[in-house]
C-alpha cells in the first residue's frame, strides 16, 4: 500500500497570509487579505509565497501581528459554517427581483413597492 503525504496547515503559513478553512472534512488554505481558499495542493510555501506577491504586493512586508489580526476579522466575519446567513439573503434577493418583475409586468410605477 503506498502512503500519500499530507501537507497541514502550521501556524507558521500565517506569516504568508493563509489560515485554516476545513472544507468537506478536509484542511484547505484561505487568504486572510482576499478571503480565497486555495485548494490542498497550494498549501506549499512557495506557492503561498506566490499568491501573496501576486495579489497583494503592498502587503509584502507586513510581519505576523498584523496577518493575526486579519485573522481575527476574518473570523468574525464568518457567522455560521452552515453557510444559513447566505442561504438566507438569497432567499430576501429572489423575493426582492420577483416582487420588481410583477411590478413591471404589471407596468405600475416603481415608487409602489416603497
Amino acid at each position: 500500500m503506498s502512503r500519500t503525504k499530507r501537507r497541514t496547515l502550521d501556524g507558521s503559513y500565517l506569516n504568508y497570509g493563509f489560515t485554516c478553512m476545513i472544507k468537506s472534512g478536509i484542511k484547505v488554505p484561505q487568504c486572510v487579505l482576499c478571503m480565497k481558499v486555495l485548494t490542498n495542493d497550494s498549501m506549499k510555501p512557495h506557492q503561498l509565497k506566490r499568491h501573496l506577491r501576486n495579489k497583494h504586493a503592498k502587503h509584502m512586508d507586513k510581519s505576523k501581528p498584523f496577518f493575526e489580526a486579519k485573522e481575527r476579522e476574518l473570523k468574525r466575519a464568518k457567522l455560521e459554517s452552515t453557510g444559513s446567513f447566505h442561504i438566507q439573503a438569497q432567499a430576501i434577493t429572489e423575493a426582492s427581483y420577483a416582487l420588481s418583475y410583477r411590478i413591471a409586468r404589471d407596468k405600475m410605477p416603481h415608487t409602489i413597492s416603497e
